[in-house]
Formats: structure tokens, C-alpha cells, sequence
């Protein structure tokens, strides 16, 4: 059975980071499957720099590593419980304390929602893992680990493709550099997040399948970015006024 949805995820990462509730109540947990790397950080939770046992901060709810959850404060939902872990941002929430890190054991962001056309999971056949792939404006597909993580784990710039190839049967999707080959398969459960677009959701309500709908989508728009070319339905939708949320479940 196919389970699909569209939708724009415009999110920091996940987490309730609403500073007006911050402490009043429990927060809701950001799933361990949806992150590899630390909400804050962005290093890998098995990289040698940062400690690899999870927490999640009490304030906000967000997973983060022990390196930028070491503090501990009183929050009103959980006065009982004395002091609990939060997150460095929730800390300096707080208290006003700034909390220095050490530049060097940061990783920069490279997940850009806002220049985003296509955003989903694959199965990558190395490994056998899921990731999350975001094909954005810079014509990179930019491969993460989990759903919400804001830094990628490797960049493919498609105008250095030397082939790509779809088996629809398989739903398997090759592309080969010079020196290395990527292989992604689309699985029927597959998740796709893209700006709401008329044209599109047009498409999707007369095609024969679901499924086949996404994989054609996905093809199409990983050529046309080898050809540093955008969607003409990304650039109606871009320029327009009326750029919102589509929810198709």
C-alpha cells in the first residue's frame, strides 16, 4: 500500500521551539530515527568528536549530544524532578548565558529548505540505509542521514554526472561520476515534500499511480538539474504570490 505525502516543511529541525512555552509544559520528543546528527552541533552521534549517546533537551524536545546538553535547569512542568537536561539554546533561553562553543566542532548547514524543489527518502543500495535527499537550487542532490538533519553527509553536483539511468520497473535510480556510481532506490512507501503547486497536484490526481508519479518527478527534475536547468513548474511556483503549504496524505 502506498503512503504518501506532499508537503513543504518549512522546520528548523524539529522540536517544540515555541519560547513562549518553553518550560510550561513537556515537550514532544523529535524521534531518534529522524536524526544522525546533533540538532545543534550537526556532527554525526558516531563521530569520534562528540559523544554518541543521544538526549533530548526537556525544554524543546530536540536530540542533541551530550557536548551541547550538559547544563541543567529548573522548568515549571517539572518542578518535582529538581534540575533537568536542556539543550545549550534552551540554557541561554533561560538564563541569558551564552554558551561558547568550540568553532572548530561545528558543521555548518547545508540543508536549504527555502531553495528546495524535491525533498525525500531513498534506500541506497551500499550500505542498505535510508536517506533523506534534497535536490536544491545549487543543482546538487544533497544526501543526509535522517529526515532532520540540517548537514549533509555528501554533495553529487549532477552537471558532473556522466550518465543517469531509471530501471521503473525497480524504481532504481543510477548515477555515475567519473569514479563513482550512486545507486538510490524509491520505495513504495516513499515520503516526498515539494512547494505547493497547482500544475503538480493536478498531475498527481489524473496519473495512473501514486508512485510512479514521484519516480517520473524525481527523474525529470535530476535531468533537467545535470543541465543546471529548474522546473517550469519550481519557477511558476517560486515567482508566484501565492506560494503555500500542500498536505496530500
Amino acid at each position: 500500500m502506498l503512503c504518501a505525502c506532499v508537503l513543504l516543511v518549512r522546520q528548523t529541525g524539529g522540536g517544540n521551539r515555541d519560547e513562549q512555552q518553553l518550560g510550561e509544559r513537556a515537550p514532544a520528543w523529535v524521534n531518534d530515527n529522524d536524526v544522525t546528527r546533533c540538532q545543534h552541533c550537526n556532527n554525526r552521534f558516531k563521530n569520534s568528536i562528540i559523544s554518541s549517546r543521544r538526549h533530548h533537551c526537556r525544554s524543546c524536545g530536540r536530540c542533541v549530544c551530550s557536548n551541547c546538553s550538559q547544563r541543567r535547569i529548573l522548568l515549571e512542568y517539572c518542578k518535582a524532578e529538581n534540575e533537568v537536561r536542556v539543550c545549550d539554546a534552551c540554557y541561554t533561553h533561560f538564563t541569558g548565558i551564552a554558551v561558547t562553543k568550540n568553532a572548530a566542532t561545528l558543521i555548518k548547514p547545508t540543508r536549504d529548505i527555502e531553495r528546495t524543489i524535491l525533498y525525500g527518502d531513498f534506500r541506497m543500495t551500499s550500505g542498505n540505509e535510508v536517506v533523506w535527499i534534497s535536490l536544491q537550487e545549487d543543482f546538487h542532490l544533497h544526501v543526509f542521514g535522517g529526515k532532520l538533519d540540517q548537514a549533509e553527509n555528501h554533495a553529487i553536483k549532477l552537471s558532473d554526472l556522466v550518465d543517469i539511468q531509471l530501471d521503473n520497473d525497480t524504481r532504481t535510480f543510477t548515477l555515475r561520476e567519473t569514479s563513482k556510481t550512486h545507486v538510490f532506490i524509491l520505495e513504495s512507501n516513499h515520503l516526498i515534500f515539494y512547494e505547493k503547486n497547482d500544475l503538480l497536484d493536478e498531475k498527481l490526481t489524473n496519473a495512473g499511480t501514486k508512485l510512479n508519479f514521484y519516480v517520473n518527478l524525481w527523474f525529470e527534475a535530476i535531468q533537467l538539474a545535470r543541465s543546471t536547468t529548474l522546473p517550469d513548474w519550481y519557477i511558476r511556483k517560486r515567482d508566484s504570490a501565492d506560494s503555500g503549504v500542500s498536505n496530500i496524505g
